[in-house]
């Protein structure tokens, strides 16, 4: 059975046809590419229900998913090895998250998304890229995702704020990764800031 990639967009999420169509396939997808998802729980469900076994890349983007459909599309793709959010919404509908421990995933990419995801995952990633603006509530989480890690050895931020670049405080005594590559890529922006100033203090960690 050959590998395929599904990316599911647009009306897709509304035509009853292209769903059945979809579920009706047998294939062995490693993966799916996932926009404009709104209010797609059941769809979502179904579609991972049927190809989430085998699935080793996941993006989802441009869309908003409540925390209880996101945990369970995490639970049904136990193989994932590269994770993928951009300007997704996560809707809280759970009174608490319990993490989805992700034991093959390597790879986690966060662009503009609510930061409470790090809750969501237990897993060992060696790349982290990341792209948001971060406020002290947020950058809290991300610190605890991170003090969990062992085995990370590339870190991209890409026009982040300065507050992602963590002073001493933060994460000395904590984390046991050693990075390979450490790459900022600063872009002027709004709530932008120099990031130069903490790259010393980040780095001498």
């Amino acid at each position: 059975m050959k590998n395929f990639k599904f990316k599911l967009s647009g009306d897709f999420w509304q035509t009853q046809w292209k769903i059945l169509e979809v579920l009706s396939l047998n294939r062995l997808v490693q993966v799916i590419e996932i926009s404009n998802a709104v209010g797609c729980h059941d769809v979502l469900m179904k579609i991972f229900k049927r190809f989430g076994g085998g699935l080793k890349s996941l993006t989802i983007s441009d869309s908003k998913i409540d925390d209880f459909t996101l945990r369970e599309v995490l639970r049904s793709a136990e193989t994932l090895e590269s994770l993928t959010l951009s300007e997704v919404s996560v809707v809280k509908m759970l009174p608490a998250i319990n993490p989805v421990g992700m034991r093959k995933l390597k790879s986690l990419t966060i662009y503009h998304c609510d930061w409470n995801i790090f809750k969501f995952l237990t897993a060992q990633i060696k790349s982290l890229d990341l792209k948001s603006y971060l406020d002290e509530g947020s950058k809290a989480s991300l610190i605890n995702f991170l003090t969990q890690q062992q085995s990370l050895q590339e870190v991209t931020l890409r026009g982040t704020s300065s507050r992602t670049l963590f002073t001493q405080d933060d994460v000395i005594n904590h984390c046991n990764f050693s990075l390979t590559k450490f790459h900022v890529e600063h872009v002027m922006g709004k709530n932008s800031d120099n990031v130069n100033w903490h790259l010393t203090t980040f780095l001498s960690l």
